[in-house]
């Protein structure tokens, strides 16, 4: 399973592992931060509880959302590092 973002930085794909041809979309921001997809798991299992008020919480996300946080902290790491390169080094 791999994370692909989009338009967006907050926006991912994930291609489902079970299903051949069915991809995903995560968007991180929605519930505060804790992310929504539209896989069934996180439609009739957990988005319930994000939408009567639950916290934030690593239990009310999918595998999907996990896969596209942590593609979202390599991106954001790659991009780090571009731009140490880019500049020079104070001493």
């Amino acid at each position: 399973m791999s994370a692909h973002r989009q338009d967006d930085i907050l926006r991912y794909t994930v291609d489902s592992r079970s299903r051949a041809g069915v991809t995903h979309v995560v968007e991180l921001d929605l519930y505060d931060g804790n992310g929504g997809c539209t896989c069934e798991h996180f439609s009739f299992k957990l988005e319930e509880h994000l939408k009567k008020g639950a916290k934030p919480q690593d239990r009310l996300r999918c595998k999907h959302i996990h896969e596209s946080r942590a593609a979202l902290v390599d991106d954001i790491i790659a991009a780090t590092i571009a731009n140490r390169k880019k500049k020079p080094k104070k001493r």
